[in-house]
């Protein structure tokens, strides 16, 4: 007999979900403020992977990935850093004063 709870459970410990946060003139590009993005658990997801992901669903970005600092779980961070549950991941327009 097929043990469904089991099933569902292996199911959802397989995906692994991170909150993306935009700043400045990135919440206008993506049109909100947040949003949840979810990779397979079983890759080890970058930072790199997500704005890829990112870019792909709001190609606005695509101008503004040059520019934009990356926090993770707010500490500047590099793209080549691996993500984990629950972290979260914001965006960072550059900033210039006066």
């Amino acid at each position: 007999m097929v043990d469904w709870r089991n099933i569902m459970t292996q199911t959802q410990q397989r995906v692994m979900k991170i909150k993306v946060e935009y700043y400045g003139i990135l919440r206008d590009v993506c049109g909100c403020h947040a949003e949840e993005v979810a990779f397979d658990d079983r890759e080890e997801a970058t930072v790199a992977q997500v704005l890829a992901q990112l870019v792909a669903r709001h190609p606005g970005l695509s101008q503004h990935r040059r520019y934009m600092a990356c926090a993770l779980d707010a500490e500047l961070c590099s793209v080549d850093l691996a993500l984990h549950e629950g972290a979260t991941l914001a965006l960072l327009p550059p900033v210039s004063g006066g």
